[in-house]
């Protein structure tokens, strides 16, 4: 039952719940509905609640609170070790060869530029031999 049920006099009730509701000594009816988490108790009658407090109308459904609960985790924890997995190729692949040789270069160049080398050194990588 949402908060926002209505809330009506035993007058209003269908004819059918009158004598529910002159048996339960309840002070109030509302009418609505339990939604997804909820599901009717025992104090319904032709689609009005008979009780004290809308809060008496629903019981909370645990099935429906765990799976959606269980679901939001395993969703977290999926989404963790995507991340975890993503992080992990993009900042630890081994970098190619071509790749090191031409940081070696910019490397240099930001030195000469800088003036702390005189004459350009050659570097040259191979690429790792596949065992």
């Amino acid at each position: 039952m949402r908060g926002d049920a209505e809330i009506f006099s035993k007058a209003e009730l269908p004819s059918d719940c009158w004598q529910e509701a002159a048996e339960a000594n309840h002070d109030e009816m509302y009418v609505g509905d339990c939604g997804a988490f909820g599901e009717e108790t025992e104090l319904w009658c032709d689609g009005f609640c008979i009780a004290d407090s809308w809060l008496d109308c629903c019981d909370p459904k645990a099935g429906a609170i765990a799976a959606l609960t269980m679901g939001c985790f395993f969703a977290f924890v999926g989404a963790l070790f995507t991340a975890a997995w993503i992080f992990k190729w993009w900042c630890f692949k081994k970098p190619n060869a071509l790749m090191l040789q031409a940081m070696a270069n910019q490397l240099q160049q930001r030195a000469m530029a800088a003036g702390h080398m005189q004459s350009p050194v050659v570097v040259q990588m191979q690429a790792p031999v596949a065992k």
